[in-house]
């Protein structure tokens, strides 16, 4: 008897230090911010993409599971790996981006970090494989592009607004102008409330005819759904879900009307007009250059091209992007993080005269 409770203990014993060495194993690198000569060590004995040198961090960690930052670790899909990121959310930016390697596509995402220690902040990057399983990250304090000013300036404004914007649509329209590299260059921005919901669209002035204008849309999930839109005069009918782009140039003309379904900006009607042969330029018997019209493909007359553009956008309630009024860069920013435009393009919406459901409710309670 006493030598099976002795074999027990024994057993026991060795359990427990297994345990311990495995437990041992496991390092998380978050806990060590600002104070990396603790772990230098164990870093370097690894073999760890590693360096510390004065006010220069980097680490790169694609081998090890039970090496992990904020309980993130290699072989966790991404649907893990955002749940984890948002239990940090409040002092976190996310950005999300696809890279084409080897005609595959693989996931990779960004975190800015403030570390809470004398505005040092850290930007992790994960790399996900197709199947979107994370496959490698890396951790550093470098400043990478004209961009880390601007993140550092959203984060400080998350700070003072206490806002907290991940997986909303705030954060998705700050990771798509980051993602995107537009903060290099000077973009011009307005949003706007298309479809009538509290989500507004955000509309992108280009910097240069070739650059062009775009149009994002909230997709859900800190997504965002893009519709290029050229170098173009952009009206639309405000909370009635209807946008008219006019582009066009060298005897070659458009008129395309967008609507907003199932988060995605979708054609309703398009019409062009122009000349045939742009280099060879007919004229009628008044001067005027001949040009052909198409409304959804279909040949028509000039007055039917006009009809059919007149009953497919209502000029007479159509609002155009204020050219004079775009916003820069910094402001696009600290409006997405430190107001809730939403909310107040959705209230304007609703107090609108113009809205006929308010106007019969208010109606009911007047009686």
């Amino acid at each position: 008897m006493k030598k099976i409770l002795l074999l027990v203990i024994v057993v026991l014993s060795i359990l427990c230090n297994v345990q311990s060495v495995y437990a041992d194993k496991k390092i998380e690198v978050s806990d060590y911010i600002g104070k990396w000569n603790e772990i230098e060590n164990e870093l370097i004995s690894r073999g760890l993409n590693f360096s510390n040198s004065g006010d220069v961090f980097f680490l790169g960690n694609d081998s090890y599971k039970d090496l992990v930052i904020y309980d993130i670790q290699i072989g966790d899909d991404k649907s893990t790996v955002d749940k984890k990121i948002k239990h940090v959310c409040s002092n976190t930016i996310s950005i999300d981006t696809e890279t084409e390697l080897s005609e595959t596509k693989e996931m990779s995402k960004r975190v800015i970090i403030d570390s809470g220690n004398e505005n040092i902040y850290y930007e992790v990057k994960l790399l996900f494989d197709t199947k979107k399983v994370l496959k490698s990250w890396s951790i550093s304090n470098w400043d990478e592009g004209i961009d880390t000013v601007y993140i550092r300036d959203i984060l400080s404004l998350q700070k003072k607004y206490k806002k907290l914007v991940y997986n909303s649509w705030q954060n998705a329209y700050v990771s798509y102008i980051l993602s995107e590299g537009l903060l290099f260059d000077d973009y011009q921005y307005e949003l706007i409330n298309i479809n009538g919901d509290s989500v507004p669209e955000l509309f992108i002035k280009g910097i240069s005819v070739a650059n062009g204008n775009r149009i994002i849309t909230y997709a859900g999930k800190n997504k965002v759904n893009c519709e290029y839109l050229g170098d173009s005069s952009v009206s639309y009918i405000e909370c009635e879900n209807i946008l008219k782009n006019v582009s066009g140039r060298m005897d070659s003309y458009y008129d395309t009307i967008y609507t907003i379904k199932n988060r995605k900006f979708e054609v309703l009607n398009k019409g062009d007009y122009g000349a045939i042969d742009n280099s060879n330029i007919q004229l009628d018997e008044n001067g005027e250059p001949v040009y052909y019209y198409y409304w959804n493909d279909k040949s028509v007359s000039i007055d039917e091209y006009k009809d059919c553009l007149a009953n497919a956008f209502d000029e007479s309630k159509a609002k155009e992007i204020d050219w004079d009024n775009l916003i820069n860069n910094e402001h696009i920013m600290e409006e997405l993080v430190s107001s809730d435009k939403g909310n107040d393009v959705f209230t304007k919406m609703l107090y609108s005269d113009s809205n006929i459901i308010l106007q019969i409710i208010r109606r009911i309670f007047s009686t």
